[in-house]
């Protein structure tokens, strides 16, 4: 695991469990360190790219009993919409996925894909980023993936 610049608490670790995820779910047997006979190398670049508008999230919507005392009935909250929208920080992610053999430099597969996000939102931009780049294992990607 490499990280290029961005230095945010946890993002390495939602890049390394999303990679693990993606890595099984291709059929990978996961191993600790130094018993592994491949080694899958992340390096991930972030920087922040401005700002974006986003919806603000609506409340949630509950059932309790209510009404007037000695009565029969009950109360319902539903969450409207408001319209409303908020400035978010965007955050461009790029990952790049090395394997190689274990003790050998040389790279045997490698994919490079990139995303734009608000910067809240580094977990599902991982995930993403990783089954995008593994989506067509063993084929190797000729050029930079775009994931939305």
């Amino acid at each position: 695991m490499r990280e290029d610049a961005t230095g945010q608490a946890g993002t390495a670790d939602a890049f390394v469990d999303a990679a693990t995820l993606a890595l099984s779910d291709k059929g990978f047997t996961l191993l600790d360190d130094g018993h592994a006979a491949l080694v899958m190398e992340l390096v991930i670049r972030a920087s922040e790219v401005g700002t974006g508008t986003g919806k603000v999230e609506k409340s949630n919507s509950d059932l309790m009993p209510g009404g007037v005392s000695g009565a029969v009935g009950s109360s319902l909250s539903l969450a409207v919409p408001s319209g409303k929208t908020r400035h978010v920080a965007l955050e461009r992610t790029e990952l790049e996925m090395h394997l190689h053999r274990r003790g050998d430099a040389a790279v045997i597969w490698s994919g490079s894909a990139v995303t734009v996000r608000p910067a809240d939102k580094r977990d599902s931009a991982a995930t993403a980023l990783c089954n995008a780049l593994l989506r067509a294992y063993p084929e190797q990607p000729e050029t930079v993936i775009g994931v939305p």
